[in-house]
């Protein structure tokens, strides 16, 4: 929608496509419930039509939301819903695109989630230098003890090329990479329904995600 339309206009279309993720969300997972095997259905056509309509809602949130923090995170949603509509159409249907776009787009989910995080966070409230740098490297340092711990056992047991090895570190610490900046934006922030809902979101995106791939492996 152009910035010029009637905000009246997009504050309706993004109630509606916001809505209509929600609903589309509680379909598919109504439908694995009475029918837990893999289907087209549910698993390709409803789980990613629900994130490419979260990804349009977050493109059309309210003007109010820095810029940046809205093109970030329908930037990171729809790239990775892109991926897992080809990840998910391959195992249906048994044709093999370049592998490599799916795993990108993985991959770039979460430096953009974390930028959209943080612009939000700082566009409420100015951040001082000091909680910038307390961030950094409380952020940087979990992260290293993570990799240091993950990186070793990954290496001598996973299979594979080293592009595929790096991958499946990549994951796991991402998703706790994230859960860590919520919950220390939680720590410097004023704590109000929008970071609860940030922290929610993001731990249960880590959680389903880190589950998925204890599944997978």
């Amino acid at each position: 929608m152009k910035p010029g339309a009637d905000p009246r206009a997009r504050a309706r279309t993004y109630r509606l496509i916001r809505f209509g993720a929600f609903v589309l969300l509680l379909f598919q997972l109504g439908i694995r419930l009475v029918n837990p095997d893999p289907s087209v259905l549910p698993d390709l056509i409803l789980f990613n039509l629900a994130a490419l309509f979260a990804a349009a809602s977050a493109f059309l949130s309210p003007l109010f939301n820095d810029r940046w923090a809205v093109l970030a995170m329908a930037g990171g949603i729809g790239i990775w819903a892109i991926g897992s509509a080809l990840s998910t159409s391959e195992s249906f249907y048994y044709f093999h695109l370049w592998r490599g776009f799916s795993d990108i787009s993985y991959s770039l989910f979460y430096p953009l989630i974390l930028l959209a995080l943080f612009r939000s966070i700082s566009a409420e409230r100015t951040l001082r230098a000091t909680e910038v740098l307390d961030v950094a490297i409380i952020g940087l340092g979990a992260t290293s003890a993570l990799a240091s711990l993950l990186l070793r056992p990954a290496l001598v047991n996973l299979d594979g090329s080293v592009f595929a090895v790096f991958l499946a570190i990549l994951y796991p610490i991402g998703d706790i990479i994230l859960t860590v900046f919520v919950l220390l934006a939680l720590c410097i922030h004023e704590i109000s329904p929008r970071t609860i809902l940030f922290l929610c979101g993001t731990t249960l995106f880590a959680v389903t995600d880190l589950y998925f791939l204890w599944k997978s492996a």
